[in-house]
């Protein structure tokens, strides 16, 4: 029967406790990909592999024949399957794109929740890359050499044979086009990858182990510079914390670590922007918490708003520092209080040894609740409003530093310590320099003033005159320590308030907005009035001399503010 003529796959009915399996039959039945499918309970022990790849373009222009009937799949699936499919033996995969109902949003909601005992019983997870071609099969022979070699010739260099025979440059063109391959940039292989106890990775008819890859990139990352490389390395480290660390990570530690920027702007892909929370949950170790998702059948906006309240409930007060602005989602109505977190987020304020604790260890005592869910009810205290801010300081990452930017952000800093009658009198170098970068220090083992190896009993001097001023202030921001802090700093605008607090601010405040500390918040915030009673969340924002816990050891009055 032509393919044209097959009825269409229609996926029978399973049970909350079952999951379906894809037999791939041996080439014996013919040439086309020929499929059965098996219903089983969760906790089977039929063997099967689970299929770790890359969606693709989902074209629908290829199919393959299962129990008969006609399923339509994406070509990259397709092309999997016709690598994987053995000459004489039946091969039993679990592969979310064929065992998934996909139209079927109750059940699919089930199996991802699932798909954690999934991946973590399957005999072996095999990651498919797609298909090889002369580069991608130098790359996977390097990497198995440079196991070899390193086994055989302990400390001795293992990368000049290769060089010798290919070149330097050849290997890093092959190296950079492997960590540019899409597998990599998808957000659902970084839980796939990390939950099989074995891992196979394949690119066309050659294949390594997890460890010969391990091996690989902890060379190569010290001997070549892929734009691409921080996917692949976050993916393997992502599964050595997963298979060694106890206990699991909660969510919220999971979702930050994998989906905050790093300084190379490498974010992970998603089609759908639920799959930005659903994709991570069999990471953690706090999912009974989450039993209200996966949830297919909610909105965007409504699931990050319900986990963002539920982060919010556990404690973790910082989910606010990754509310940024403007959000992704189109006139989504996601309240300020809830990251969106299919936009680019980018890191928060870490402070000197990665110590802020503004609100010096008090915590929220109650959450109340609230007739209207897009209101979250904190409890903090008001430091105080902001009066005036300087130029935006929001530099790219990628490239060179912005002299002239730099230059007039510090002096903008410089200024507004000026106008403080807190700090007039103590305007020096050093307090200037700590507030530029909101306190940074990467050497957490070392004094902030020892760190920056600066000329401290004349940083420590108030300086007698703006060229003084400048000429020290260009020396800075050459400093081989201080450029990269002052770099990794995004969207911020000094301020001052009306009784002189001055800090770094989002970059969107404006006079009139309110500075305060939530208890159990690192860091301060900047909310915005809405009305009498409600505020906008602003942003995280720093203030020199209350992030150790200062402002909260006098009295301090606690009151209710109510975001929306």
């Amino acid at each position: 029967m032509a393919a044209e003529e097959l009825p269409i796959f229609r996926h029978k009915p399973i049970s909350a406790e079952q999951i379906r399996l894809l037999v791939l039959k041996s080439r014996v039945h013919g040439p086309h990909i020929m499929c059965e499918i098996l219903h089983c309970d969760r906790e089977n022990d039929r063997e099967y592999v689970a299929l770790s790849y890359s969606w693709g373009p989902q074209d629908g222009t290829e199919f393959i024949t299962v129990d008969g009937c006609r399923l339509n799949v994406s070509s990259h699936l397709k092309g999997a399957l016709k690598h994987l499919q053995q000459d004489d033996k039946d091969v039993v995969y679990w592969i979310d794109q064929v065992c998934i109902d996909q139209a079927n949003d109750e059940e699919k909601s089930e199996q991802v929740y699932m798909m954690q005992s999934i991946y973590e019983r399957a005999s072996h997870v095999e990651v498919w890359l797609g298909r090889s071609n002369h580069k991608s099969d130098l790359i996977m022979m390097f990497f198995e050499a440079l196991t070899e070699l390193k086994d055989g010739l302990g400390r001795q260099d293992p990368i000049t044979p290769w060089d010798e025979k290919y070149g330097l440059a050849r290997l890093s063109e092959a190296f950079e086009e492997f960590c540019e391959r899409d597998y990599w940039k998808r957000l659902w292989v970084i839980q796939e990858y990390a939950l099989g106890k074995d891992v196979v990775i394949r690119c066309g008819r050659l294949q390594i182990s997890q460890w010969v890859l391990d091996n690989a990139i902890d060379i190569l990352n010290r001997a070549f510079t892929a734009s691409a490389n921080s996917f692949v390395s976050g993916i393997l480290a992502r599964r050595a914390r997963y298979q060694t660390e106890e206990p699991r990570e909660p969510l919220f530690v999971v979702m930050f670590s994998s989906l905050v920027l790093e300084t190379d702007y490498n974010q992970v892909r998603a089609s759908d922007a639920r799959d930005r929370v659903f994709a991570l949950m069999g990471l953690c170790g706090d999912i009974e918490q989450f039993v209200m998702f996966p949830d297919y059948s909610a909105s965007t906006a409504i699931v990050y708003q319900i986990l963002a309240r539920r982060f919010l409930e556990q404690g973790h007060i910082d989910n606010l520092a990754y509310c940024q602005f403007p959000h992704a989602l189109p006139d989504d109505g996601l309240p300020t209080w809830a990251p969106d977190w299919s936009m680019y987020i980018r890191g928060c304020l870490k402070g000197h040894k990665l110590s802020f604790h503004a609100s010096a260890g008090r915590v929220q005592s109650k959450f109340p609740p609230s007739i209207d869910l897009k209101v979250m009810t904190l409890e903090g205290t008001f430091i105080d409003t902001i009066s005036e801010l300087g130029s935006e300081w929001d530099p790219n990452w990628l490239e060179d530093l912005d002299l002239d930017a730099a230059l007039r952000y510090l002096k903008d800093i410089w200024r507004l310590r000026s106008l403080s009658p807190r700090l007039r009198d103590s305007s020096t170098l050093f307090d200037c320099t700590r507030l530029a970068i909101a306190d940074q220090c990467r050497f957490k083992d070392e004094d902030f003033p020892e760190w920056l190896d600066i000329d401290w009993p004349s940083a420590l001097t108030p300086l007698a005159n703006d060229d003084q001023l400048e000429a020290e202030f260009y020396s800075l921001i050459h400093r081989e320590r201080y450029t990269p802090l002052l770099k990794n700093l995004h969207s911020r605008r000094p301020f001052i308030s009306e009784s002189g607090w001055v800090g770094l601010a989002p970059w969107h405040g404006k006079p009139g907005d309110k500075v305060v500390i939530f208890l159990g918040g690192s860091s301060a915030y900047t909310i915005r009035a809405k009305d009498a009673t409600t505020y906008t969340v602003v942003g995280e924002t720093y203030v020199q001399g209350i992030m150790y816990g200062e402002f909260m050891a006098g009295e301090v009055q606690i009151e209710s503010f109510n975001l929306v």
